[in-house]
């Protein structure tokens, strides 16, 4: 196993490579004191620590908060790195409104900055989303809602915007309200526009490396100066959204005087993904559900480390930059063998034609709701992405907001021992 960073993926062996490869004022009802038991936190289990009682709130200054398991040099490293980043202890603490906190990233993203002792509003549906903590405030409402906005970012420092709908069906343009659009497009000049009302000069965006890291040829790396890659993504409804809402933010930021930092992570692995929206390629190996091995090749990235990255790039980041976050690129042969290594399983090894996998594909994306069954992995967008190479460079992350992702492996092998200890839970 090594790390590369001058050549293109290694077809033969796992080779790591960055350029181969709560109350609200007397006019809003929005604020609730986020005092409601019940919620679940991705920080719990083996594979990492913090938790947030029931009915208490507490606050751990123990390194393995963070990274859990044993309190080793690096889970040490990477919580002082995160307290810096974030603005360090409560003494220079800020207020961050965070919209997105529920999710896999935000989650993760959230207890960072609680951890560095900010105060952090967050954008909920339901009052008792998210795990109680004296700092955090919840405020009700959704990116449709402009009261609601206007109540998370009243006087807040920065904001992180997170929410969004990830799904790469093309069924997502005609699916029930809000629609994928919508909710990328719409919601994210929405949240501009009230940040702007606030006075709220400074942004964190969650975007997508695949607005510029998708490629038909393997040997093509894409970094932060690469142009969007409509000619390969623009036909999924996911990546072109997004690079609209990349688009039109940053236009949209720029005319305002706004400071606007789009970050493109790839695939986000790591503990506490309990809607399986980066990891559900993990478990499907681990519970030996896909035969085929595509001919693509994919980056990915520890969701704790993109978090550091997100606080980093809130504090030191210049206005209208762009980050893409990656840890490796690897084919995805060598992706689906490391998966199972882990997870001790026998890796998928049948190889189809893309056009036989597509056709299959789509026959069980129309069968499988007959009998009351969805696997969002049978789609064929899915099956298109999977002809792709997604190889991307981070060296600009790495110069400029202090990005050191930890090794691959180690992400791999959290991400397991975390889905092998919630499979029951996930699988209901």
């Amino acid at each position: 196993l090594t790390r590369s960073k001058s050549a293109a993926p290694n077809t033969a062996s796992l080779s790591g490579s960055r350029r181969g490869s709560v109350h609200a004022d007397s006019r809003q009802n929005h604020w609730v004191s986020n005092s409601d038991a019940g919620a679940r936190s991705p920080f719990n289990g083996a594979a990492t620590n913090a938790r947030v009682n029931q009915g208490a709130t507490t606050k751990s200054t123990r390194s393995s908060d963070t990274d859990g398991g044993s309190m080793s040099g690096r889970d040490t490293s990477v919580k002082a790195a995160a307290s810096d980043a974030a603005g360090g202890s409560a003494a220079g603490s800020q207020v961050f409104a965070v919209t997105g906190a529920t999710g896999f990233l935000g989650s993760h993203l959230l207890h960072q900055l609680l951890a560095a002792g900010h105060t952090v509003r967050c954008l909920c549906r339901q009052p008792n989303a998210l795990p109680p903590h004296p700092n955090m405030q919840v405020v009700l409402g959704s990116l449709e809602d402009p009261s609601a906005l206007d109540s998370l970012l009243q006087g807040s420092s920065g904001l992180f915007h997170l929410a969004g709908i990830v799904t790469h069906s093309r069924a997502a343009t005609s699916s029930p309200q809000p629609t994928l659009a919508q909710t990328t497009i719409d919601g994210t000049l929405a949240i501009l526009h009230a940040a702007s009302k606030a006075g709220v000069n400074r942004v964190v965006y969650a975007s997508t490396s695949g607005t510029v890291g998708a490629s038909r040829d393997p040997g093509q790396v894409a970094s932060d100066d690469s142009p969007y890659a409509m000619g390969v993504v623009g036909g999924w409804p996911y990546y072109r959204a997004k690079i609209e809402a990349e688009e039109r933010a940053r236009a949209y930021a720029e005319g305002l005087g706004m400071e606007l930092i789009c970050m493109r992570p790839t695939l986000i692995l790591g503990p506490g993904d309990y809607r399986l929206s980066s990891c559900r390629t993990v478990l499907d190996i681990m519970e030996r559900r896909i035969p085929f091995v595509p001919p693509g090749g994919l980056s990915f990235v520890d969701v704790r480390d993109v978090a550091t990255a997100f606080t980093a790039a809130m504090q030191s980041a210049p206005p209208s930059s762009t980050y893409l976050l990656g840890a490796v690129n690897m084919t995805l042969s060598d992706y689906f063998q490391l998966i199972a290594r882990y997870a001790d399983v026998v890796p998928p090894w049948l190889s189809v034609p893309p056009r036989v996998a597509w056709v299959l594909a789509a026959a069980a994306s129309k069968l499988l709701p007959l009998i009351g069954r969805k696997d969002p992995s049978l789609d064929p967008v899915v099956v298109e992405m999977a002809q792709v190479f997604w190889y991307i460079d981070w060296s600009r992350a790495e110069k400029e907001l202090g990005f050191s992702p930890r090794p691959y492996e180690e992400t791999v092998a959290d991400t397991v021992v975390w889905l092998r200890e919630h499979r029951r839970e996930l699988s209901g």
